[in-house]
């Protein structure tokens, strides 16, 4: 069902006859894909909008109860008008059978030359002549349709948590989630140590190569295709880093002196588009097929991706205006690309 927004039509990839008002409306993830007309949602992206039409089953209907699981029309049911820019905004992942769905379809819109092993076309004909009982049966697990595409995760958002951080975290080291040394982060540990218990962030971030249920670690991606990314680890100077977690960590009561420190550090801070740090990330980038922003610190995400690093994260931009990556958003992770934070 299509929705009326400000600045164009978001479609809700979530069966909305169980809704019962308006609270269970808005808990519901929706499917940017996007509008006819208007200004860009997508702060850090000027682009125009483009409509893509996406109908979406109803997998609990009661209509469909009792029926053979082989029962059905091909599964891929999307009618692309202008296919623009492919993204998924949910707020924890893709956990259900209608976000699974919708994953789906943006991926089945992915040009044949993401899957690495070049045989795109056939993959994607496999798809769409599978049915829909035979997916829901399977809870949508489907290497043939996810393995060889490259997944590419921005973890800036989880940088400010000291699950993240910390060991002595309950959450530290649990399977579903990650931490600073799960994914690779080169800041020493001895930098947030001073302020653990002092107001970090509380939460933790989750782990998209896990087998929680919304991860995609269920789905048949291929486990050694999942990347990584920290923006501040690979930028942002260390004395910095310790300035963002003395601000994080101080009262509302700052004087207007300490306000204006901070603002002119974090104002003076840009990310260099040249040297090895960039050539980095331009690579990984250019090999990604689906691009996660992470949940975590809405803030962050959004002085990354508008201010400290918009000139680097360019190429992702253009990548999704070529409708040639999907962008998955989950939490804060989708708050950012929103039309409104």
């Amino acid at each position: 069902p299509e929705q009326p927004h400000a600045h164009g039509s978001f479609f809700a990839a979530s069966n909305f006859q169980h809704a019962a008002s308006l609270q269970s409306l808005m808990k519901l993830a929706l499917v940017a894909l996007v509008a006819a007309s208007g200004a860009s949602s997508i702060p850090w992206m000027p682009m125009p909008r483009r409509k893509v039409s996406c109908g979406v089953p109803q997998l609990t209907s009661p209509a469909s109860a009792g029926k053979p699981e082989s029962q059905g029309t091909p599964w891929s049911t999307s009618q692309v008008v202008d296919p623009g820019p492919l993204m998924l905004l949910t707020s924890n992942g893709v956990p259900n059978k209608d976000l699974r769905f919708a994953l789906r379809e943006l991926i089945l819109q992915l040009p044949v030359k993401s899957w690495a092993n070049e045989d795109g076309a056939e993959r994607k004909d496999r798809a769409r002549s599978r049915v829909l009982g035979d997916l829901a049966a399977a809870n949508f697990y489907e290497p043939d349709l996810y393995s060889g595409l490259d997944v590419l995760i921005i973890e800036d958002t989880c940088l400010l948590k000291e699950s993240f951080w910390n060991p002595a975290n309950s959450n530290f080291n649990a399977s579903d989630l990650i931490n600073n040394q799960k994914v690779g982060i080169k800041k020493p540990r001895a930098l947030v140590e001073a302020f653990f218990g002092k107001g970090l962030d509380v939460g933790s971030c989750a782990d998209w190569k896990s087998s929680d249920a919304g991860s995609f670690g269920q789905l048949g991606f291929d486990q050694d295709r999942f990347h990584h990314y920290s923006f501040f680890d690979s930028f942002l100077p260390d004395s910095a880093f310790v300035k963002l977690l003395q601000l994080q960590t101080s009262s509302w009561n700052l004087s207007h002196t300490a306000r204006q420190a901070f603002k002119d550090t974090f104002q003076e801070l840009k990310a260099s588009a040249e040297g090895m740090p960039a050539a980095s990330f331009f690579k990984v980038a250019a090999n990604a097929d689906v691009v996660i922003l992470n949940g975590g610190n809405t803030d962050i995400g959004m002085f990354i991706f508008a201010d400290f690093a918009a000139q680097i994260f360019d190429v992702v931009s253009k990548s999704l205006l070529a409708g040639e990556m999907v962008l998955v958003g989950r939490s804060a992770g989708s708050m950012v690309p929103s039309a409104d934070v």
